[in-house]
């Protein structure tokens, strides 16, 4: 029911039924995609924040999938597979900054045959973006176990809305540090923390329902 993962944690990680098994055998392909899905994201961000012209940045939304993922791990296993994926994360986003950076390097060498006509600024990305990029990531994920922790204890009945609040705060913890790392004083600082947000907020809604669905139909 509602409170399938606190029982999940309870009994010291033991997995319950199918869903969680399921869950464990693509742990890894999971834990690759959230590192992908955080660098590619932190890539588009770079893009549509240059010519954001709307309230919404589509790209924000991919975020609280980490999250999400993060708190499955730490409910179904223990701390040190919490710990692991949440290394594996950084890991995948820096491998990810890296190959982007050389990327654009080599697009920058004399007589180097630039097929699509990249510019190296499109896809290398800038120290400034890393930096807020990899701050924000392990603040979410510290925030996310300390959150989910704390409503546990006060939010029994509703799994859903312990899933919801805690990707919701780490979703506003993480628009301010990212976006104050990486685009204070920018003329459009408020338009880029509000779009992200705004994103952020709609997919932590989306992947908080999604997975306490989940939960109640296969655990």
């Amino acid at each position: 029911g509602a409170s399938a993962l606190s029982d999940v944690h309870r009994c010291g990680g033991r997995r319950r039924g199918a869903g969680l098994a399921a869950f464990a055998t693509f742990s890894w392909p999971l834990l690759i995609l959230m590192g992908a899905a955080s660098g590619l994201s932190a890539l588009l961000g770079k893009v549509l924040f240059d010519g954001v012209q709307g309230p919404v940045a589509g790209n924000e939304w991919l975020i609280p999938l980490t999250v999400i993922a993060v708190l499955l791990t730490y409910v179904e296993d223990d701390a040190e597979a919490t710990r692991s994926l949440a290394y594996g994360i950084v890991i995948c986003n820096l491998t990810l900054y890296a190959v982007t950076t050389m990327t654009g390097q080599h697009l920058r060498y004399p007589g180097h045959d630039n097929v699509l006509g990249l510019a190296p600024d499109a896809v290398q990305q800038p120290g400034r973006i890393i930096l807020a990029s990899s701050v924000a990531i392990v603040a979410d994920l510290i925030g996310a176990i300390m959150c989910f922790e704390a409503l546990s204890r006060r939010v029994t009945s509703s799994l859903f809305l312990r899933l919801w609040t805690t990707a919701a705060l780490v979703m506003v913890l993480d628009s301010v540090l990212f976006t104050t790392l990486a685009f204070a004083p920018r003329r459009a600082y408020w338009i880029i923390l509000a779009s992200g947000l705004v994103a952020k907020i709609a997919g932590a809604t989306f992947y908080a329902a999604l997975t306490a669905w989940y939960v109640r139909t296969f655990v």
